[in-house]
């Protein structure tokens, strides 16, 4: 492209001399109408004859320049400018015989265009030869191109085939992966037809397993309903022994590395098995065994709603019109308070009846039931009763009256819901007095009295109940050898032992029906009189520990709680019908 556009430039060059010499031409052809006049036939002949070269000169050149690509152009040149010079001499030797001054003019005139002429032929020449040159450079320019046009052309080549090398290696791999996750494909496709048939089979036992699971459904809440029946049978047979019904918790171990090499325990839904070796003669050793039979035992293992499934039954019968007693006994650190109490994210037996009393009561109220809650948290401490309610110390006394107990200047809430009871609940525990033995680093030093009263009436059938609560957590029995205590500690204890002895000679009382029970010997026992005498429904948790430096007050609560099993109340009464 670029040559040919270097071949127009030549040609518009050529053209322009062709005009040039057209341009000559017509002057020539003037001029010699002019000289007609002037010489002879040779003279002008000659004149033709110079004339007829000037005219055909820019034909030959321009033939040339399109033919041999102007190589001889310098040579025209020259011989267009010795045929003018020719001319010049000829025209000199004509002018002598010039006579006419207007002919010498014509002529001078002709001298100057002639002198012209040279000068452009001159100025042509010259462009004729850079042009030469811009064409050999061209070529040079041309060749070089091609040059690297080839080497080019060739690095593409061989970058070409490098590539189209690489291509062909990544598809062998690609082809190669293709056919390995074909087989990959098919083994997975097999896979599935394997897991889709088990899936089959699986549904097929589902049907089968769910038709089981609604037949053992069926048969657990068969086996639910009989032991319902079985529970308030034995409820019934219970009230009407009046019996007082005996729990025993035990509590996980504290020491793990306690040596146990010594004792054994043994336990079941009902039993307690103690198997004690004593040192003998001759360093052998006897087995003494303790047996204990309850009406519920739970291990280590129980938490702690567990245990209050067990009793729930008896906390929601107060809302029947019954009075309910329950009570924690036990040495100190055996999980007394920790039943009773609980703890904030794990509560025990007061918070949970509370809690399932309001559940219960909401259900009740549909059927047009109105409810009065009130509670009371009292303490006996060194045999004076503690308001935990109250921020002040006023006296406090236990009066009986119509079969009911109350304790004067106490303070009774009226809650209405769960969370005044958390409150006020709150309140009492950090009221409470603890101290610190060499038994527990937190033993209770009094024994706690919660008590719940509910009020109950019927608005359409005019019905009204009374049922109350009292739940107790014992202050914990220690052996002052043991306790290690000292001036207000040793008094707390002195205290703590003595009130629980009167416990347990009043539960002895009892059991012999003596005609008089020393219900006033000390105030837990004055306080809890209605409740031993056949007007409620008592249970006595007795929490014990499995530790071995625990063992001899383990056997004792266990002897303690045993014969307290033994005792008859006589049958519970609810309080229906009756205004309150």
């Amino acid at each position: 492209m670029y040559f040919k556009d270097k071949d127009s430039n030549i040609n518009i060059k050529i053209d322009q001399v062709e005009k040039i010499f057209n341009d000559l031409r017509s002057r020539l052809v003037f001029m010699n109408k002019e000289i007609d006049n002037i010489g002879n036939d040779s003279f002008l002949k000659n004149i033709d004859v110079e004339n007829e070269n000037i005219k055909n000169t820019p034909k030959t050149l321009i033939e040339n320049c399109s033919n041999e690509n102007c190589g001889c152009h310098m040579n025209n040149c020259d011989n267009l400018y010795d045929t003018n010079h020719n001319l010049k001499h000829i025209i000199c030797d004509q002018n002598k015989l010039e006579t006419d001054d207007l002919t010498k003019k014509k002529l001078d005139t002709l001298y100057v265009f002639i002198d012209e002429l040279s000068m452009k032929l001159k100025q042509l020449e010259s462009e004729i030869v850079e042009k030469n040159q811009e064409i050999v450079n061209l070529k040079e320019e041309n060749e070089n191109n091609d040059l690297q046009h080839k080497y080019v052309i060739e690095s593409f080549k061989s970058e070409n085939n490098k590539y189209l090398e690489e291509i062909k290696i990544k598809n062998e791999n690609y082809m190669k992966e293709l056919n390995e996750m074909k087989n990959l494909l098919k083994n997975k496709e097999n896979e599935i037809q394997i897991k889709q048939q088990k899936i089959l089979d699986l549904q097929e036992n589902k049907s089968v397993l769910e038709l089981k699971l609604k037949n053992l459904e069926k048969m657990e809440e068969k086996i639910e309903i009989f032991k319902m029946k079985e529970r308030k049978l034995i409820e019934e047979i219970i009230d009407l022994k009046g019996a007082i019904r005996v729990f025993c918790r035990i509590r996980p171990k504290f020491y793990k590395n306690t040596d146990s090499k010594n004792y054994e325990i043994e336990y079941s839904d009902d039993k307690i098995t103690i198997k004690e070796k004593i040192e003998s003669s001759y360093n052998n050793f006897n087995i003494k065994t303790h047996n204990f039979l309850f009406d519920k035992v739970f291990g280590p293992e129980c938490d702690q709603l567990q245990v209050y499934d067990e009793i729930s039954f008896l906390i929601r019968s107060i809302l029947d019109g019954y009075k309910v007693c329950i009570f924690a006994y036990g040495q100190t650190g055996s999980g007394k308070t920790y039943t009773m109490d609980g703890i904030e994210d794990n509560p025990g037996i007061i918070p949970r009846s509370v809690s399932e009393i309001f559940e219960v009561s909401k259900e009740l109220s549909k059927n047009n039931w109105k409810f009065e809650y009130i509670i009371s948290f009292v303490e006996i401490y060194n045999e004076n009763i503690v308001d935990l309610l109250a921020n002040n110390t006023k006296k406090c006394d236990i009066r009986h009256e119509n079969d009911e107990t109350y304790i004067t200047n106490c303070t009774y809430k009226v809650i209405e819901t769960l969370e005044d009871f958390t409150r006020h609940f709150k309140k009492a525990l950090e009221n409470r007095t603890t101290g610190v033995t060499f038994v527990n680093e937190r033993s209770s030093r009094s024994h706690s009295i919660f008590t719940l009263k509910i009020n109950l009436c019927n608005s359409v059938t005019n019905q009204k109940r009374q049922g109350i609560l009292n739940l107790i957590d014992l202050a914990g029995s220690e052996r002052l050898s043991e306790s290690k205590c000292e001036k207000i500690r040793l008094v707390e204890t002195q205290n703590i032992n003595k009130s629980l002895a009167c416990l347990g000679n009043v539960i002895n009382s009892l059991i012999k029906k003596d005609s008089h029970i020393a219900f006033r010997d000390s105030k837990l026992t004055y306080l809890l009189k209605n409740n031993f005498l056949g007007k409620s429904r008592t249970i006595m948790i007795v929490n014990v520990s499995p530790d071995w430096m625990h063992l001899n007050e383990t056997i004792c609560s266990l002897r303690f709680s045993s014969n307290v099993k033994q005792c008859r109340l006589g049958k519970a009464t609810s309080n229906v019908h009756k205004n309150v």
